[in-house]
């Protein structure tokens, strides 16, 4: 590669991104330019795809031959957010700063058909599972956000009710809890294999997570307490007259 830029990402798909000044391009292995340095943003490769932005503002897809595969001016989206794992990209829809994001296919881009409707406000994709949310306003009128949860097929598999989530397990995660409030101070904690799959769901007064073991404890009686696994499955209960943290 020629000294002639001024940064160099890691490579992704065999591909990577390069800054000359203030403009971005990209190059493979043996420095032969992808993409010249003429966009102002260059994402870094995602399966062999990635979004550029031109200086007049325009929105390109481009694969790993440089090959120009989606100019977003031609779609029926407001806003490109970017390609995700897999075959996904993630559009939105709206005006002004009022946009809803919903995921498509790269085959169906132009088609204007959604894996998942733009409807929400944000769309995680886990590499397992899309979560996606929206806003909406307690008794109070305080902002609050809901979760749910589609699996990558884009088939609902958890409602939009849950106050959180997060994923347990090893690096990767190995399952999803869900929880939302069941009354004062119960919470309702549903957890998901990374397929998707309802592993369990567990009603208790409070809920404490071990951060190097990867476990959690679901108290679903007044006096028991159920320990999970990494692989979301119950390890372990037993019974308490107190519990301090």
């Amino acid at each position: 590669v020629p000294c002639q830029y001024d940064s160099i990402s890691d490579f992704a798909d065999g591909v990577a991104v390069v800054k000359k000044g203030e403009l971005e391009g990209a190059i493979d292995p043996w420095g032969n330019e992808i993409l010249p340095c003429e966009y102002e943003y260059v994402d870094d490769y995602i399966n062999g795809w990635t979004r550029a932005r031109t200086q007049t503002g325009n929105i390109l897809f481009f694969d790993t031959e440089g090959r120009q595969v989606i100019n977003t001016a031609d779609g029926p989206w407001k806003v490109i957010y970017g390609c995700l794992g897999g075959n996904y990209i993630e559009v939105g829809i709206g005006e002004g700063e009022l946009y809803r994001h919903g995921i498509v296919t790269r085959d169906e881009y132009y088609s204007g058909d959604t894996v998942i409707p733009c409807e929400y406000d944000q769309i995680r994709w886990t590499g397992d599972l899309f979560i996606v949310c929206q806003s909406t306003r307690d008794t109070d009128g305080d902002e609050k956000k809901i979760w749910g949860a589609f699996n990558s097929a884009g088939e609902r598999i958890l409602p939009l009710e849950y106050d959180d989530w997060y994923n347990k397990g090893n690096a990767n995660g190995d399952y999803y809890v869900f929880t939302k409030e069941y009354e004062e101070d119960v919470s309702v904690q549903v957890v998901l294999s990374k397929t998707g799959e309802k592993l369990g769901e567990y009603v208790g007064k409070y809920k404490r997570e071990d951060e190097c073991l990867g476990w959690i404890e679901c108290p679903e009686e007044d006096n028991e307490v159920i320990v999970l696994g990494k692989d979301g499955q119950v390890a372990a209960r037993w019974e308490y007259e107190e519990m301090r943290s």
